[in-house]
């Protein structure tokens, strides 16, 4: 297929091989497919066992890749020069090659061809996996058709021979077995005989070549655990000759460098740093078990890496690993715990993303998907769900439009015909059903429309005759908006207008000297019924609006805290990927004492006509719980409110800020959780007041139980989710958090609000 040159490369200025594809077969598609699937492999892969690829490209002479040059010769070379390799050093050799293979598994990257020929040693020893020209690249190998053979016969795995795409990087490993039988015994595996192989290795090539790839090393690092473990039982007497791991030679107990090849005998201890001799298996400095605290730093590494590929089921089996050969390991007991919670966050969004999907709640599918795919960017059908979401909402609301409008057909119920077979030819123009339906439902609901119109006429012209003006006022308003050409409506709502104008200015005049006297007695709670009935009758006349928004300044201005501006540790550092703590600087603000209790939303209610919470019965709150906190209220609820308060809803840094004071606690009252300082029976509410011992750094109630409390914002690009804190749940903390939609209520949802400490509201 190439040509490899050794060559200089100029801008580098470094010797360079050279592999150039040969002319005559870059017209043949596979052979370039083949060339190609090579580079791409490489180039993914950075190991020092593993050959370093620094360019390719292609030019008039035609396609090449540009890398490493390794000064020395292939394994296979060397054996049929030398023979067989000493033990140690064949040993130290198969075990840096499964570091470099280990790495290119985990880069999804299988070579399909190891063997000793294509290992380059360096003048030191090191090995350099090189020609991934038969490597397979991914999930699924397009170059290769299923049922055919790539690799060499000596040392390819047995069901590679049948079919090289459909197999796994257990065929590496029976290769690597392969090629460490050549290096021990000194001739290719063509007719192995497991009788010649060393005592001391013959059970790992054995289980390395098993002909089932169950039977085999599952994994490359599996292999190196077995080397270890031969290293670990070869260890001398401290007092004895030391034997060089590259070359046998046997020095003196104190030497540093082996007398023959030169080869550094000593490391250092990873704890304490004190000096060796590498078969030393406990550190003469500290006592440490090295070849457990390598193996564990190695599964450290490798847990890592997984991590980094979001396989956090591996990190989790490779952490546990670690702490089986050093229990009291901080950094695995850490990295443990992160890669369990965040496994856990992964396959609970899964599920709730499922569940919402069989429910055909796709819009809350997708924010579930988004949150799973924070934390594995990498899952492909996720990703997959995720693409077809636009489309599964047009068909559901599509369908849902089509019922509605049947439905209504069936009922004769032409404005609603109308209106969802609008929106099905909106969704779907080619409907033709909906269409006609539309066509034919716009033509009655017209005719319809005109009757009534005619019937407020000659309502509002008898209610017009009799003075009561605001009453044809209304009458018309109706009529117009059925008819909206109709002149005799519009002379009489003109009319009626003028009439309801002159009476409304005087009436409104008296009832506001009222207020004002009430303002000036101080009677707040008479003031504020007294105004609300005006605006229920008069509606947003600015008068009325400014009386009431000085009446709540008063009312709520005096349960709220001021929290000073300044630096204060937000998010929690043990949360891994999600949110490490940092400090952030926050400027002043206002927030409530309490959270909103039945009491409060009960006089929003009445004054604004907003729905109440959905278990009020006949819009009143349950008896004896005006001072426990409103429920069942949507982030839209929420927000309505505090708009009416003249104040806002907490940002997420807000409410934690109060919640946990500026040193970063893990619960409002300190470090340890206290069943009895906060309220978590979820749904059965206590009042605002009852826990005192709960109180936050700033002074702040309830901040954690007794309900989950909207924050205002979103949480992603969704219009349709905002953020929940502080609710009643096992293992609460002042940075918990969750998701909701901001039209759902819930019995264990409330809120509490702020403002900006800017915007003093001025005295009335």
């Amino acid at each position: 297929m190439a040509n490899v040159y050794r060559a200089y490369d100029k801008i580098l200025d470094t010797t360079v091989a050279l592999k150039r594809l040969h002319k005559r077969v870059i017209k043949d598609e596979k052979s370039l497919q083949r060339f190609l699937v090579e580079a791409r492999a490489i180039v993914k892969l950075n190991h020092p066992n593993i050959i370093r690829v620094y360019n390719v490209d292609h030019d008039d002479a035609g396609y090449f890749i540009s890398m490493e040059y390794v000064d020395g010769e292939d394994m296979h070379s060397l054996v049929k020069r030398e023979g067989a390799m000493p033990l140690m050093r064949s040993v130290k050799i198969i075990r840096a090659v499964c570091e470099g293979l280990a790495h290119a598994h985990e880069k999804g990257v299988i070579h399909r061809d190891l063997k000793p020929a294509n290992v380059l040693l360096t003048d030191d020893d090191t090995p350099k996996i090189v020609d991934f020209g038969f490597a397979q690249v991914g999930a699924k190998e397009e170059v290769t058709e299923s049922g055919y053979t790539v690799g060499t016969m000596a040392y390819m795995a047995p069901e590679q021979k049948f079919d090289a795409v459909n197999i796994d990087h257990r065929a590496d490993i029976y290769a690597l077995g392969n090629t460490f039988y050549e290096l021990v015994v000194g001739s290719p595996p063509i007719r192995k005989d497991l009788n010649k192989v060393p005592d001391d290795v013959r059970n790992i090539i054995g289980k390395a070549t098993e002909l089932s790839p169950d039977d085999r090393y599952q994994n490359a690092r599996e292999v190196i655990e077995a080397i270890d473990g031969l290293l670990g039982d070869k260890q001398t007497d401290s007092a004895g000759p030391v034997a060089c791991l590259k070359c046998n030679f046997r020095n003196p107990p104190e030497a540093k460098y082996c007398e023959s090849c030169g080869t550094r005998l000593v490391e250092e201890c990873p704890k304490c740093s004190v000096e060796n001799h590498i078969r030393s298996k406990f550190c003469g400095g500290c006592g440490l078990d090295l070849r457990s605290y390598i193996k564990m730093l190695a599964k450290l590494n490798a847990g890592k890496e997984a991590m980094e590929k979001h396989n956090y089921s591996a990190a989790v089996s490779e952490f546990e690993g670690a702490l089986e050969l050093v229990p009291d390991n901080a950094d695995a007991k850490k990295l443990l715990n992160q890669a369990q919670e965040i496994a856990q966050w992964f396959e609970e969004f899964r599920s709730k993303a499922q569940k919402c999907l069989d429910e055909y709640n796709y819009e809350e599918a997708e924010v579930f998907i988004k949150r799973a795919l924070e934390l594995r960017p990498s899952d492909v059908n996720l990703v997959k769900v995720l693409e077809i979401l636009p489309g599964k909402i047009r068909e559901r609301d599509l369908a849902f439009a089509i019922r509605d409008a049947r439905a209504a057909w069936a009922e004769q119920d032409y404005r609603s015909v109308a209106a969802a077979a609008k929106k099905a030819v909106e969704l779907d123009p080619q409907n033709e059903e909906m269409r006609k339906a539309f066509t034919y439902a716009t033509a009655r609901v017209k005719s319809m429309n005109k009757d009534d119109a005619a019937a407020k006429l000659m309502a509002a012209k008898m209610a017009l005759g009799k003075g009561h003006y605001d009453e044809a006022l209304q009458l018309a308003k109706e009529g117009l908006d059925l008819d909206r050409h109709n002149d005799e409506l519009k002379q009489i709502a003109e009319a009626a207008s003028k009439k309801a104008d002159v009476t409304r200015a005087g009436h409104l005049k008296a009832r506001l000297a009222e207020v004002a006297n009430l303002l000036k007695i101080g009677d707040l709670t008479a003031a504020s019924l007294e105004l609300d009935e005006l605006k229920q009758k008069f509606g947003q006349e600015p008068q009325v609006e400014e009386l009431l928004r000085v009446v709540r300044i008063k009312h709520g201005i005096k349960s709220m805290i001021l929290v000073p501006e300044g630096e204060f540790i937000y998010g929690d550092e043990k949360r891994g990927l999600l949110r490490r703590g940092e400090k952030i600087n926050l400027p002043a603000f206002f927030i409530d004492k309490y959270p909103v209790t039945n009491g409060d939303y009960a006089a929003f209610v009445i004054s604004t006509g907003h729905r109440p919470p959905p278990h009020w019965q006949n819009g009143q709150f349950p008896a004896d719980m005006e001072r426990h906190p409103v429920t069942n209220v949507s982030y839209t609820d929420a927000q309505a409110y505090a708009e009416w308060m003249g104040k806002r809803l907490p940002s997420e840094a807000e409410w934690e800020r109060a919640s946990r004071g500026t040193d970063g606690r893990k619960f409002p009252w300190g470090e340890d959780f206290d069943i009895k300082k906060c309220n978590l029976i979820a749904g059965h509410t206590t009042p605002v007041n009852k826990y005192l011992q709960g109180v936050s750094p700033v002074g702040a109630m309830d901040m954690l139980g007794n309900v989950w409390e909207w924050c205002s914002g979103r949480y992603s690009s969704s219009s349709t989710t905002a953020m929940l804190r502080g609710g009643p749940i096992k293992g609460i903390a002042t940075t918990t958090r969750r998701t909701a939609s901001i039209h759902q209520v819930e019995k264990s949802t409330g809120f509490r609000c702020a403002k900006d400490a800017g915007k003093e509201p001025r005295k009335p």
